[in-house]
């Protein structure tokens, strides 16, 4: 429901109470979820919070409607957007498959992650 609006005004318009009520049922579980905090916000205030805006969504899928997972991504090469040699610096993107928070390469991949850097959208001036 974040993404852009795709599609015929009349399929837009046709859009109804019930059809929002059944997206959300379908596709808002907890298993699809995640709850995040930044700052000073003590954990158990977050907990009550959650609990409080979020515990009526389900946990659980029905048996019928455990959704079918993608093959993971893999990395399946490089490719060349723009290319400049007379510009005096480089722009590059590298991409990596990430790990679980209890993994054991989740520290290096952090540290590395540090020593490369990171950019997004916000960064922009």
């Amino acid at each position: 429901m974040g993404r852009t609006i795709l599609g015929p005004t009349e399929n837009i318009k046709a859009i109804g109470k019930q059809h929002l009520q059944e997206y959300i049922e379908t596709h808002y579980k907890g298993p699809r979820m995640v709850v995040a905090a930044a700052g000073g916000v003590p954990h158990e205030e977050l907990v009550n919070l959650t609990k409080q805006h979020f515990g009526k969504i389900k946990v659980t899928y029905d048996k019928t409607e455990i959704p079918s997972l993608p093959a993971p991504c893999r990395f399946t090469g490089s490719e060349i957007r723009v290319r400049d040699d007379s510009l005096p610096l480089a722009h590059i993107a590298i991409a990596v498959e990430g790990c679980g928070w209890k993994d054991a390469d989740n520290i290096p991949l952090m540290v590395a992650n540090t020593i490369i850097g990171s950019w997004d959208r916000s960064m922009v001036s």
